[in-house]
């Protein structure tokens, strides 16, 4: 959750018309039990994409060395 609050801060700065603070407040401020779960599902999707491109790179270093090996 912090990693999200962290990009959407990161965001606020950057939007100098507020779209996205006053799209975002409708959302949350609608319903706070879709809001909490709109934040964890975000949350997911943005930590299981990043695990991913992680485990890729690494993967790739590992094939790259053994490659280079031969």
């Amino acid at each position: 959750m912090e990693i999200l609050s962290a990009i959407l801060d990161f965001f606020y700065v950057l939007d100098s018309t507020n779209i996205l603070i006053k799209k975002w407040n409708i959302l949350i401020d609608a319903n706070e039990y879709y809001g909490t779960r709109f934040l964890a599902f975000i949350s997911v999707i943005i930590l299981s994409s990043l695990y991913l491109i992680f485990l890729s790179v690494i993967i790739y270093l590992v094939y790259s060395y053994f490659i280079e090996k031969k």
